[in-house]
């Protein structure tokens, strides 16, 4: 990936049963949404996010409706040589082996009996909320510490600052 300014440009390599639906779309004409996902605090124009506390979590999910409107189309293919196929293959072939040995080291692991209990889990008024609460407290438990900060949150942009201060120290 390469970035000059405003423009970030990004080989995509599609493989897979969704990769060939996104390739069909495009060679029938179709555009593909391209996002990325991220958060931060905004400055006090209220409008800005701030560089300092934006956290990228996500680059190049493929959406229906983009929020910048980036679009991908057939138009922007390049033809792949059969060395930049192999090589790309060779590198998706080791992350596959690397997520299976993962998967292996945490299935062998979930065997132990569990002794800890586990917390009542995280809810809000606000079902969106409450998805976004419980997968942070899975990655990030100690959030539980937290639940009277967090279960007050009504909406997901209070949610999401709150669970970034806790991840950073600041409560």
């Amino acid at each position: 990936m390469t970035a000059d300014g405003s423009t970030i440009l990004a080989d995509c390599y599609l493989f897979g049963r969704n990769g060939q639906l996104i390739k069909d779309a495009l060679d029938a004409g179709g555009s593909i949404g391209l996002s990325t996902v991220g958060f931060g605090d905004f400055l006090s124009d209220g409008i800005t996010v701030d560089p300092n506390s934006y956290e990228l979590e996500r680059v190049g999910d493929f959406v229906l409706t983009p929020s910048a409107g980036v679009y991908g189309t057939a138009d922007h293919q390049k033809p792949m040589d059969e060395s930049k196929r192999t090589a790309a293959r060779r590198r998706l072939e080791r992350a596959v082996r690397a997520a299976k040995q993962c998967k292996k080291k945490t299935e062998s692991r979930r065997r132990k009996p569990l002794t800890l209990s586990t917390p009542k889990p995280l809810t809000s008024k606000n079902p969106e909320v409450t998805v976004y609460l419980r997968q942070q407290a899975a990655h990030f438990p100690k959030l539980y510490e937290h639940r009277e900060l967090l279960e007050g949150k009504w909406n997901i942009v209070d949610a999401r600052r709150a669970v970034m201060k806790i991840k950073r120290g600041r409560r």
